[in-house]
């Protein structure tokens, strides 16, 4: 058997695709691995054909700079049809935590949706989780944008107006706001 040099690993000066191989392998076998119970733990594994990093490299080429190996289907292998290079924007999108909602016939991540139509993900956020229907989940009715982002609601005509309402500090409103809180008066 002869030993194949493929220039990725030498005087212990590794490469990034090197050490991106090297890393996938360590979180899919071993153990000890601090994210082993994300990979290897929930059966996630790699083909057998990526034991050899040359033929990891054949199939997936030099790690682009700025990327990272990127499961398309984060529930499945390691092998070549289910990944890919991405950024760490695109694998921020690709979680199993990222929630998924339809938007003109297409599935996307709320942060997908905040990026389309300009409103902060924690408003869509709380939108959805008070269960607004779609219609309000994506209105932009419900606020404008100046040089500082202001919201304005139909019971109310501006952040001091909901703090007096709440008997909070106009910063609070803000900060809930961020966190996707929608004010309304409640009817006694």
């Amino acid at each position: 058997m002869t030993n194949v040099k493929h220039g990725h690993a030498v005087n212990n000066l590794l490469s990034p695709t090197y050490v991106t191989w090297h890393s996938m392998k360590q979180r899919c076998r071993d153990k000890n691995h601090s994210a082993y119970f994300k990979y290897g733990g929930r059966g996630i594994t790699f083909c057998d054909r990526w034991l050899n990093f040359n033929n990891f490299l054949c199939d997936m080429g030099e790690r682009p700079t700025g990327k990272t190996l990127d499961r398309i289907n984060n529930n499945g292998n390691y092998e070549p049809t289910n990944c890919k290079w991405s950024t760490k924007k695109e694998q921020a999108r690709n979680t199993r935590k990222n929630r998924y909602i339809d938007f003109n016939g297409k599935k996307i991540t709320i942060a997908e949706l905040s990026d389309k139509i300009g409103v902060n993900q924690g408003v869509l956020r709380g939108r959805i989780n008070n269960g607004y229907s779609m219609d309000k989940v994506l209105s932009k009715d419900l606020f404008k944008r100046g040089m500082k982002q202001k919201y304005f609601f139909k019971d109310f005509s501006s952040i001091n107006d909901v703090g007096k309402y709440f008997g909070i500090s106009h910063q609070r409103v803000s900060q809930k706001l961020k966190n996707g809180w929608i004010p309304q008066k409640t009817a006694c």
